[in-house]
C-alpha cells in the first residue's frame, strides 16, 4: 500500500525564483530603516503592549480634538510620524506573520511525508537485511544509527517504524 502524502502542491522553479526575490527586495528596502537591537535593548523596550496601544491612540485623540492641551514638551510632528511608522510596521509584522504561520505548517506537512517515506525505506532496508540480500546490510547498518538502541524515550513513530 503506499504512503498517503500530506501535501502535494510543490512550488515550480519559477515560483520559488519569484519568491526569493521578493523577499530579497523587501530585505533590501527595509533593512537601511531597521536597528538590530540586542537582547538586552530588547528586555530593556520591550513591546508596548495591547494596553499601551490604547493610551497612544487615546493621546493622539486628545491632541488632536484639544490642541490647547497639548504637551510642549512633546514634539508632536514626531510623535504622529512615529505613530504612524509604528501602526505601518504593525501591520508588516501582521502579514509576515501569516507568512511565516503558511511556510511553517506547510514545511511540516512536507517533513512528515518525508520522514514517513524514510521509514518505510528503512524497514524495507531492515527486511533485507534480515534475509540475506547481498549489500542490504551495509544500508541497514547506515541507516541504524539513527534509531535509539538504549530503550530510552522515543517517538511512537520511532518505535513502530523500527519494528
Amino acid at each position: 500500500m503506499p504512503l498517503k502524502d500530506q501535501i502535494s502542491s510543490p512550488l515550480t522553479a519559477a515560483e520559488m525564483t519569484s519568491l526569493n526575490t521578493a523577499l530579497d527586495s523587501a530585505a533590501t528596502t527595509l533593512t537601511p530603516k531597521t536597528v538590530n537591537l540586542t537582547a538586552e535593548e530588547r528586555q530593556k523596550y520591550g513591546s508596548i503592549g495591547e494596553q499601551n496601544k490604547l493610551i497612544v491612540q487615546k493621546v493622539e485623540l486628545q491632541a488632536s480634538t484639544h490642541p490647547s492641551f497639548k504637551s510642549p514638551q512633546v514634539n508632536w510632528s514626531e510623535f504622529a510620524s512615529d505613530n504612524q511608522m509604528r501602526r505601518n510596521w504593525e501591520i508588516l509584522q501582521s502579514k509576515l506573520d501569516v507568512l511565516t504561520n503558511i511556510v511553517i505548517n506547510s514545511k511540516i506537512l512536507y517533513d512528515k511525508d518525508c520522514y514517513d517515506a524514510a521509514l518505510v525505506q528503512y524497514n524495507y532496508i531492515k527486511y533485507l537485511a534480515e534475509t540475506q540480500t547481498p549489500g542490504a546490510d551495509q544500508l541497514y547498518r547506515e541507516l541504524q544509527q539513527f534509531f535509539n538502541r538504549t530503550g530510552t524515550t522515543t517517538s511512537t513513530t520511532d518505535t513502530d517504524a523500527a519494528v
